[in-house]
Parts: structure tokens; sequence; C-alpha cells
């Protein structure tokens, strides 16, 4: 922070001295002091303000430290009101619950704030007056219409809610990079992998067993208002955790009780962070993760059943009881999730006319229907398979979804 305000000094050629000796916040003020003089009442713009803590997550006695400077920062920030016109700070985590705004009595948290809800993505009604002609030219690539382009942009990259309202916006930095490689991928995700949260959820699976679970299996996670923005090193709630950093987002809202209902936003975060989650499950490298998947993949695609099973078995073989859930839809859940970190094309409770089946895996020259039972005898699936014709359902569907 010493270095930044020197090369503030520096940038605006202010005649002044940054003493180390002191506190970081007497050098704020020096620095404020000396712009004000200049050029008047300053603006002051804050991004990843929270950047250090992160970084030491890890070691929770550094992270307290660095938690301590920024509160002495900002403490400082009050008393500057003088010379200061506004602050604008961004970041991942909330620390408003720990008091490291408490001097700053004075700002408005905007993240759940319905008149900001559509200020940090692309909305519906943008892509479509901006991005029309990249999309018509994609569409025209891939030989399919229009309309169907856009469904799979928004199915890969929307679905990001940050109040009860229903607006939902387009990670922009994956849709311009799709748009322009014309093809979808997880890019904002391999853009950074978030390494503390994947450290936080190994151990918090757990402590919260049962919010882990509910990740898992892709259930709606209930939560109050107030703890969306909670934060505290250590003590951070999954699903706080997980909103903040933009791996859950909001996707229901109950008045009456004032609480939300979380949920993934969209195909490349629930795409990306499955590759983690089954890593964490099974206490797999999340290469040794990928290396099991390509091995259930190559099974399936030479129609070798005896192989895709011990796969699968393997996989089911290193999720400690701790996790073990005793429902079909936990089993259910956790093989969408090996289908999907394998790349295959799994769709889950797909309806027809004879039924809904519980999963069709499509692979370029074979589908496969799979029926999940639990503590019941194979045959049983597969006359359920057969005596609603599941095989003769007629099957639209897309891998890229």
């Amino acid at each position: 922070m010493y270095r930044f305000l020197e090369n503030t000094a520096i940038s605006y050629e202010l005649d002044v001295v940054i003493n180390r000796a002191e506190s970081i916040g007497m050098a704020l003020r020096v620095v404020v002091e000396a712009l004000y003089k200049r050029f008047g009442r300053v603006a002051l713009l804050i991004d990843e303000y929270d950047s250090p803590v992160l970084r030491n997550l890890h070691d929770k006695e550094q992270a307290k430290v660095m938690r301590d400077a920024l509160r002495d920062f900002f403490s400082a920030i009050k008393g500057l009101d003088e010379y200061i016109n506004f602050v604008f700070i961004t970041g991942v985590s909330s620390f408003a619950k720990a008091g490291l705004f408490s001097g700053m009595n004075n700002l408005q948290i905007m993240t759940t704030d319905e008149s900001y809800s559509d200020i940090c993505g692309y909305t519906d009604d943008e892509i479509a007056d901006y991005f029309s002609p990249y999309i018509e030219a994609w569409s025209k690539r891939e030989c399919i219409s229009f309309d169907g382009q856009r469904k799979q942009i928004k199915d890969w990259y929307n679905g990001y809610r940050f109040s009860s309202s229903n607006i939902a916006v387009y990670n922009p930095f994956s849709v311009m990079h799709a748009l322009h490689k014309q093809r979808f991928g997880n890019f904002w995700f391999t853009s950074g992998t978030p390494t503390f949260l994947v450290d936080e959820l190994k151990r918090k699976q757990h402590d919260e067993p049962e919010v882990f679970k509910a990740i898992i299996q892709g259930e709606p996670i209930k939560v109050a208002q107030d703890s969306l923005g909670a934060f505290d090193i250590g003590l951070t709630p999954i699903p706080a955790l997980m909103f903040q950093t933009g791996y859950l987002t909001i996707v229901g809202y109950d008045k009456s009780r004032n609480t939300y209902e979380l949920g993934y936003p969209n195909n490349e975060v629930r795409q990306s962070l499955q590759l983690y989650l089954l890593s964490i499950v099974t206490s797999l490298h999340t290469e040794t993760t990928k290396s099991m998947a390509f091995k259930l993949s190559t099974a399936l695609d030479e129609r070798d059943i005896a192989g895709a099973v011990q796969a699968i078995k393997q996989f089911f073989s290193h999720v400690p009881y701790q996790l073990y859930e005793p429902k079909e839809k936990y089993y259910h859940a956790l093989l969408q999730m090996i289908f999907t970190v394998a790349g295959i094309a799994a769709h889950s409770e797909f309806s027809t006319s004879h039924g809904r089946i519980d999963i069709v895996v499509e692979l370029a020259g074979v589908i496969y229907i799979i029926e999940v039972k639990l503590n019941k005898p194979a045959v049983e699936a597969l006359e359920q398979i057969e005596e609603r014709t599941y095989s003769r359902a007629s099957f639209t569907l897309y891998v890229s979804e």
C-alpha cells in the first residue's frame, strides 16, 4: 500500500514524502491532502481491496495481519471527508460484518441493491443490440439457427443475479471471448483458478457436510439476506463464500421470509466447478480426476460397459463415508458430475412421452439410457427401461448444452 501511494504521488507530481515509519493511514492523508490542494476534492477508487487477505487465507495469522492493516487504512478515510468527493470500493468478499469498514459509517453496499443489479454484466437487450452480427456469423458457421445460438450463449454465460429482481446478466469476460473465438469454453474460470475457494471448500466439506452435499446435488440453497455479505477469516459459510466469488448466484427470493435461494448461474460455472468438487469429494488431484474421467469416456465411446462400470466404481470408492447420502439423487448427482468432468453430454431428468429418464448419455455413435436405483437389484432398473420403452423415445440432444 505504501508503494501504491508513492507511485500515486509520483504520477501526479506531488511534492510529498511518504514516511513508511508512520501508519498507512497517515501516508494516505498526506497524499489525499496534497491532491486536494492541487486539484480539489478527490475521488478515491479502490479495486480488489480484499486481495491481500484472500492471497493469505492458507495462513490465518498472516491473513489477520493483512485484515488489520486494511482496517487501519479504511479507518483513516473517514477522517478525510472534507477532502474526498466520493469513494468507490470493489472486491470479491465482504468484510462488513468483520468491522473492516467500521470507521466509514456512510458507505452504501451496492451488491444486492436492485438499482445496480445490471451494472456488472450484459443484459439480454444489450446482447441483442450490440452483438447480433457476431452471433449471426457464429450461427452460420455452426449451421444452426440464430435463436438456437442465442440460447446456447445464454445457457453458457447468462444467469448472474444480484438482487431480488429477475434481472440476470451475462459474464462479459466469457461472452467476449466466446464471440471472438466462436466456441464455448470456460474462459472466466480458466483465467484464474480460485485457489483460496478450493482450499476453503476442502476444509469446509466436513464442517458443513449438508450444505456441501446440496452443492454437489445442484439443489438450491436457502440463505438469509444478511448472510450473503458475511465474511471473516476461517468463519465464512460455504454459500456466502461461493456467492461472493461468483460460483453461486441468486436463483429465487422469498419476500415473506426475506431469504434467497442460491444455485449455479450457468453451464460455464457448473462444468468448471464440478471438476474441483469431484476432486475434493474423492480426495484426488485434479489431473488424476481428469485421467479417470478420460478412461470412462473412452470406455463408453468404445461400448466397453465393464470398463465404464469399473471407472465409475473407482470414483465412488474414493468418496469418504462422511459424505455418503442414502438417497438416489445423491448418486445421480455424482454420476452427472463425473460425466460432466469427462466432457460427456449427459442430460439429467430427460422427459419423454413415456416417462422421465434419470440420465441420457450421448456420444457420437451411441446413446446410453441410465436408470439410477439405490439398494435395489439392477434388473429392476432394466425392467423399468423396457416397460416404459425409453429406448423408443425421440431424442433431440445438443452436445454443447
